[in-house]
């Protein structure tokens, strides 16, 4: 065979996929072949054994003729005895493109697509493959590859539900070598998205994958794998419960070749339970670059189980909307194998690390540990749940470490070479949608002017360059919130309002601390919040009183005035206590120093 031949439809060269399969297996080919597959639904499913005459040149393809995969139906019920629908046995060169494949059985047997018996050099691109939700997983993959499958590559298909949608199992005696996924779609309900065993070199890149899991699975599973694993620029979003987003169980890199993990957005949106990357018995690990978004309850980010060397974890965005455990391991973490800086974790909740069941804050876990000296603390700014693009994220930007294997971000966008930006997004401010209000001044109380009736007032600095019309003010005193509204005012940009908060009667010789927060200009969030609080303290120096005390047993008399916070005290003896002994008469007096300078005193006369 060779060139182009139909089949379906009025007058084809075959009738349907199992006449042309049939010849192919019998005839081989002496050129390249492609089968244009006319508009319909076949019911059928096939073998394709090693085709005579197969190579790189005389590939065999089978694709809708109209190049759409809506256009071109093939669809079985599959059994536990004919569990396929397409089956490769020994087949090479084949490709499949823009067709839809599928299984409509409602058992657990659902294998749409078989890999078998050392089929190599195959291509799956832009089909749609896809099976029934179903409750067992082990026998239902959409594609399945196995004995010794090399040189595959799925790209760019929709995958629908199943079992396993992609999975890969070699054998001990001879892996599955450099079989690749490449900007897939992965969506329904799934136990497994992509499983690989015993597989050497593979490529995971610019996949979409946003599915439910079933109970106790994993989104992405690695199980004794080596060579050259890449992970990159894929949108990995996943629900359920007691699930694995990413698993490496028995993974090795090298040195020279270490696992890559990098350029990935990471969601986990609804279940609990749930840890996002798990790495049991695995070295040469590199967790670089990546955006994750927690906002589940009860999970970890990142799992540490045992024998771990060389793991590095650097310039990743870890933000959890709940809070909770970020790292976390039932051993105690070695620091010498782990290294993690260069990090941003953000929470409204809190930040925790579990090591040896222990939890520790961040501050403990710089300290006692040595880690994420140079991380940070703040809000990525993520455009949604989903979406995590950064927007506006001036504390992030530039603050990478630069390293080698990451000169893109996960759109293609080049890296800065010197200052590169945190998490998997490479990002530019948009002055234009930048939104910065400036507490500059706490102008009343004025802690140098001590007055009985004094105002609160403060100062606010547009540092936009566009006008401000309204922002959100707080008030707290001791803590405790006193005022909490909106100020409706137009700041220019660069220039500066004074708003006041009204006026506050003091109590005299009583200690006050402010603490005031101003926020969403124009109603929107402000990209740069750290300058966006302010705190003081007031304390109203009114007078000072001397008391006195007699000790009957011996005769000393105690002199004493009350405590004044913020202030000096300087007695006549040259005392800086608070209080002074004193065993004969006289004039005695006592000089109280606000921090301002302003003083008060009292004499008395001791007979």
């Amino acid at each position: 065979m060779n060139g182009n031949y139909t089949i379906g439809g009025t007058s084809p060269d075959f009738t349907d996929f199992t006449t042309a399969v049939n010849y192919l297996n019998n005839n081989g080919v002496d050129g390249p072949v492609i089968f244009n597959v006319r508009p319909g639904t076949y019911v059928e499913h096939f073998i394709i054994n090693f085709v005579t005459g197969s190579s790189s040149v005389n590939t065999i393809a089978f694709q809708s003729e109209e190049m759409d995969s809506n256009s071109v139906i093939l669809q079985y019920a599959t059994t536990s005895t004919e569990n396929y629908v397409i089956y490769l046995a020994g087949a090479q060169f084949i490709n499949f493109n823009h067709l839809t494949i599928k299984t409509t059985s409602t058992s657990n047997y659902q294998i749409v697509i078989s890999v078998s018996n050392g089929s190599s050099n195959n291509i799956f691109s832009n089909n749609v493959i896809r099976s029934n939700v179903i409750s067992g997983i082990s026998s239902a993959a959409l594609i399945l590859i196995n004995g010794g499958g090399d040189n595959n590559s799925i790209t760019e298909n929709l995958f629908v539900n199943g079992g396993y949608q992609i999975k890969i199992i070699g054998m001990a005696s001879d892996y599955c070598i450099n079989n690749n996924i490449i900007r897939n779609v992965f969506s329904g309900t799934a136990g497994y998205s992509i499983y690989a065993q015993l597989e050497q070199d593979i490529s995971i890149s610019g996949n979409n994958i946003n599915c439910n899991l079933y109970n106790s699975s994993s989104g992405i599973r690695f199980v004794n794998c080596g060579g050259l694993i890449y992970l990159e620029k894929n949108i990995l979003c996943f629900g359920g419960t007691l699930i694995n987003i990413v698993e490496f169980n028995d993974c090795n890199g090298s040195l020279i070749n270490p696992i890559i993990f990098k350029n990935n957005f990471v969601s986990a949106t609804s279940g609990s339970y749930i840890r996002c990357i798990v790495l049991y018995n695995v070295s040469f690990v590199k967790i670089i670059n990546n955006s994750f978004n927690f906002n589940v309850w009860d999970s970890y980010i990142i799992e540490f189980a045992i024998g771990l060397s060389n793991i590095d974890l650097f310039n990743n965005i870890f933000n959890w909307t709940h809070g909770g455990s970020f790292y976390a391991s039932s051993n105690s973490i070695d620091t010498s194998q782990i290294h993690s800086d260069y990090n941003v974790f953000y929470s409204s909740g809190n930040i925790k690390f579990l090591d040896d069941d222990n939890y520790m804050t961040f501050d403990e876990w710089r300290f006692l540990k040595g880690q994420d000296n140079n991380s940070l603390i703040t809000n990525p700014f993520y455009i949604s749940n989903t979406d995590l693009h950064v927007n506006n994220a001036i504390e992030i930007m530039g603050k990478a470490l630069p390293i080698i294997e990451v000169n893109e971000d996960i759109d293609g966008d080049l890296r800065d070479v010197f200052h590169p930006d945190i998490g998997a997004d490479e990002f530019e401010i948009n002055y234009a949608t930048f939104h910065d209000i400036e507490l500059i001044e706490i102008l009343y109380p004025d802690t140098n002017i001590y007055l009985p009736i004094d105002s609160i007032k403060i100062r606010v600095k547009n540092n936009s360059i566009f006008d401000i019309d309204s922002f959100n003010v707080k008030f707290l005193l001791f803590d405790l919130l006193q005022y909490d509204g909106s100020v409706i005012k137009n700041i220019h940009p660069g220039d500066t309002v004074t708003v006041d908060l009204g006026p506050f009667d003091y109590i005299k010789n009583t200690y006050y601390e402010f603490e005031f927060e101003i926020s969403n200009p124009n109603g929107n969030i402000d990209n740069y919040f750290e300058n966006n609080e302010m705190d003081t303290w007031y304390y109203y120096l009114n007078d000072v009183e001397i008391f006195k005390r007699t000790n009957d047993c011996n005769d000393e008399i105690e002199l004493f005035i009350k405590n004044f916070p913020k202030a000096s005290v300087l007695w006549s003896n040259g005392s800086t206590d608070n209080r002074i002994i004193v065993t004969s008469p006289g004039s005695y007096s006592v000089i109280v120093t606000g921090d301002n300078g302003n003083q008060v005193t009292d004499t008395i006369i001791v007979y």
